[in-house]
């Protein structure tokens, strides 16, 4: 017993193509799309004791500032910094710290966020260097922060040089 299969024209399979294309990229497009309304996992293990900033940081406009691969970032990052240094005492609490250093970084502002990653780094010792919300126990965010400030100054200098030898 043979199966027919019915004849299909190539104008037909090249349209059909091309709608599977279409749809692919449409539904990539979509996906994308949604990825910016999540947020990005807080660090699991037990939060600190100070709460200062735990009501601003869990907004959605702050799950979006926190996210390393949101592109709008510094849009969501500026008004949520503004927010914390109006806050009294969030020099104390390294949830509130967390998101002024990843602004000033992120803005390559290396003096502002070298001073706050000092006063992160001071505090979270303090804690024992506990977890919070955004800062892994241990070192490794502390870590991580003072690599991309190097690669920043680091930027820097390779960019006033080039200015140099090419003036």
């Amino acid at each position: 017993m043979k199966i027919k299969i019915p004849h299909i024209s190539q104008k037909r399979l090249a349209l059909l193509l091309i709608l599977i294309i279409i749809l692919s990229v449409v539904a990539v497009i979509a996906v994308k799309q949604n990825k910016g309304d999540e947020s990005p996992e807080p660090v699991s293990g037990p939060i600190s004791n100070k709460n200062l900033c735990d009501t601003l940081i869990s907004t959605a406009d702050a799950r979006q500032a926190l996210d390393p691969l949101n592109p709008k970032r510094v849009q969501f990052l500026e008004p949520l910094v503004e927010k914390i240094r109006q806050t009294k005492g969030f020099e104390q609490d390294v949830d509130c710290l967390y998101p002024l250093v990843t602004y000033y970084a992120t803005t390559a502002n290396s003096a502002e966020a070298e001073n706050f990653l000092g006063k992160l780094e001071q505090v979270h010792a303090q804690n024992g260097k506990k977890a919070s919300l955004y800062v892994e126990e241990g070192d490794g965010t502390i870590q991580r922060f003072k690599t991309q400030l190097e690669q920043l100054d680091a930027l820097k200098t390779n960019f006033e040089e080039s200015k140099t030898y090419f003036n």
